[in-house]
C-alpha cells in the first residue's frame, strides 16, 4: 500500500548533522515536475546534493553530481556515461578529451583497456601482460606485451607469426594445399591443390628440408627493368633475350655441365674446350636416340669418335642402321686419311680448289693419272710448233733446299728445274704463292715430249733419206772405180807382153 507525500522527504542519520542523508522530491516550476533522488554525504540536511538520481524524462534515468554535471543516462536500452545521447547500448564520452573504459582483474594487476582520444581510439593492456583474441571461447590471436603478433599460435616467435596460410588480394603463401610438408608462394586464382599451379616452393620437413622448387604452369621469366632477360618455356627451352650474353667468372676453370662432370663446355685458362666421356657426333634433323652414333632419323654430318677419328658423312641412313656404312672420310683411321672408305661412292672424290702435299705422293694400287681432253670441249686447236727447241732451252739441275723443314724434309742433293729459268720459257708453268715465292707447275708436257719426239723423228727421217742417197751415190762410186782399176790393169798386162 502508497503513501502520498507532499515533499521533499528528507531522510537523515541519526546525528543529522555532518552525516548522510537521503531526500526524495521533485522539481517546482516547470510542468511536468521532474522527480528525483538526493545522496548527501558530510552535508547538512539543508545543503545541496552530492549524487541526485534525476528521472528527466519518460524511458530515462540520469546520474547527476555536484560538481560535473550528468555522468550517466540511462534511455531506454540505452546508457551514456558522460552523454546525454547515447547512440548505442553503452556510450561513453568525454567532451573535452579522452574516454576510457578499462576491465581489471586482480586487483589491478591484469587489465583491459579500450578508449578514444582526440586522434584516434584504441584497445589493448595496461599492464605487462598479451592481449588475447577469442571466438567461441577460443584463442584465435595474440598481440605479446613486446609486441609480436601471433594467429594461431599462443607463442609468437616474430613480429608477425602466423600458424596457417595467409591471402592478400590474389596472392597467397604459407603451407602447401597439395602437400603439407611444404611451403609455398603463390596466387589463389590457381588451385594451389594441383602440384602444378604454385610459384616457389620449399621443403620444411624431411630428409629434403630446405629444398627448393621455382615453378609456373606456363612459363617463368627473369626480369630487369621490367624486360625479359631469360625465359624458360613450359617446354624446357631456355630462351637468353638479345642482346643479353651468358658469361663465366673470371676463376680459371668455368664448365657447363652436360649430364656429368665428363660431359659439357668449358673455359679453362684462355682456351675453349668440349669435353666428353665418350664420343663427339653432329646430326642434322632426327629426334632423340639412346643409340651409339644414331642420328635418329636424321643425317649424321660428322662423328669424332673417342679414338680420335674423324669420320665425316653426309648420306641418309633410310633404316636408322648405327651399324651402317656412312663415312666418307676417316681422318687418323690407323694414322691414315681415308677418302671414300670402302668405295662408299662411285665418283671418287673431287678436289675442286689447289692441293698441297709437303710429302711424298704415292699410288700402292697403280692406276692413271687422268684428265677431262674431250674434242667437244676444246675450241681454237692449233698445232704445237718448236716443242723441241724450248723442251733444249730448259736446265735441268742439282741443287740442296735452304730450308728442308719447309719442303717435305727433303735433304741432300735434289734434281729439278729452276722457276726463275723456267719462266723465261713456259711463263705459263709460273704462279706465285701467298709468300711471293715462285711455284713450277708443269702443264701440257706430255704434249711438248710427244710433239718434240715428232721432230726429231723428222730429223731422224731425214737424216735417213740423206744417208740412203749416200750410200746409194757411195756404191755408184764404188763401182765406177772398180771398173777403172779393171781396165787400168789389163791395159798394163797386154803391153808387157
Amino acid at each position: 500500500m502508497s503513501q502520498e507525500f507532499v515533499g521533499p522527504l528528507t531522510v537523515t542519520s541519526a546525528l543529522g548533522i555532518q552525516g548522510g542523508s537521503l531526500e526524495l522530491g521533485a522539481t517546482l516550476g516547470a510542468a511536468p515536475e521532474t522527480p528525483y533522488v538526493d545522496f548527501h554525504f558530510g552535508l547538512g540536511a539543508a545543503q545541496d546534493y552530492n549524487v541526485r538520481l534525476l528521472n528527466a524524462a519518460d524511458n530515462r534515468l540520469d546520474v547527476v553530481t555536484a560538481s560535473g554535471g550528468p555522468v550517466v543516462s540511462i534511455q531506454t536500452d540505452k546508457m551514456g556515461i558522460g552523454t546525454t545521447t547515447p547512440r548505442a547500448k553503452l556510450v561513453v564520452n568525454e567532451p573535452a578529451g579522452g574516454a576510457e573504459v578499462r576491465v581489471d582483474g586482480l586487483n589491478g594487476t591484469v587489465g583491459l583497456t579500450l578508449g578514444a582520444d582526440a586522434v584516434q581510439p584504441w584497445v589493448g593492456t595496461r599492464t605487462n601482460h598479451a592481449l588475447r583474441l577469442l571466438t567461441n571461447n577460443t584463442e584465435q590471436m595474440r598481440v605479446q606485451a613486446d609486441g609480436r603478433v601471433g594467429i594461431g599460435t599462443n607463442t609468437p616467435s616474430e613480429k608477425l607469426d602466423v600458424n596457417g596460410r595467409v591471402k592478400s588480394g590474389a596472392l597467397s603463401l604459407g603451407p602447401w594445399p597439395a602437400n603439407g610438408s611444404y611451403m609455398y608462394f603463390g596466387v589463389n586464382t590457381l588451385a594451389q591443390t594441383q602440384a602444378g599451379n604454385y610459384a616457389l616452393l620449399q621443403q620444411a620437413v624431411g630428409d629434403g628440408t630446405g629444398t627448393t622448387f621455382l615453378n609456373s604452369p606456363l612459363s617463368i621469366r627473369f626480369r630487369i627493368g621490367n624486360n625479359d632477360k631469360i625465359v624458360l618455356e613450359n617446354n624446357g627451352d631456355v630462351d637468353l633475350i638479345p642482346p643479353g650474353r651468358l658469361n663465366f667468372g673470371a676463376l680459371t676453370r668455368q664448365m657447363i655441365n652436360l649430364w656429368s662432370t665428363e660431359y659439357g663446355i668449358g673455359i679453362q685458362a684462355g682456351t675453349q674446350y668440349y669435353r666428353t666421356g665418350g664420343h663427339f657426333s653432329w646430326f642434322l634433323g632426327g629426334t632423340h636416340n639412346d643409340a651409339t652414333f644414331n642420328p635418329g632419323g636424321g643425317t649424321r654430318l660428322m662423328t669424332l669418335n673417342n679414338w680420335g677419328d674423324l669420320i665425316l658423312s653426309a648420306r641418309t641412313n633410310p633404316s636408322a642402321n648405327p651399324n651402317g656404312s656412312l663415312c666418307r672420310a676417316l681422318v687418323d683411321f690407323d694414322n691414315l686419311l681415308v677418302i671414300n672408305y670402302a668405295n662408299d661412292y662411285a665418283r671418287g672424290v673431287q678436289i675442286s680448289s689447289n692441293l698441297t702435299l709437303t710429302g711424298n705422293g704415292f699410288k700402292p694400287g697403280g692406276g692413271f693419272w687422268g684428265s677431262t681432253s674431250d674434242i667437244r670441249l676444246k675450241q681454237n686447236v692449233q698445232p704445237l710448233a718448236g716443242a723441241l727447241d724450248k723442251l733444249l732451252r730448259l736446265r735441268g739441275v742439282f741443287f740442296e733446299w735452304k730450308e728442308p723443314k719447309h719442303q717435305g724434309n727433303l735433304t741432300g742433293p735434289q734434281m729439278g728445274l729452276i722457276a726463275d729459268e723456267v719462266e723465261e720459257v713456259f711463263p705459263e708453268w709460273i704462279s706465285v704463292d701467298p709468300e711471293g715465292y715462285k711455284q713450277l707447275t708443269v702443264r701440257g708436257f706430255e704434249a711438248l715430249v710427244v710433239e718434240a719426239l715428232r721432230a726429231l723423228k723428222a730429223k731422224n727421217d731425214h737424216i735417213k733419206v740423206q744417208n740412203q742417197a749416200l750410200e746409194t751415190r757411195v756404191v755408184g762410186l764404188e763401182t765406177q772405180l772398180q771398173a777403172s782399176v779393171s781396165t787400168h790393169d789389163l791395159h798394163n798386162h797386154g803391153a808387157t807382153r
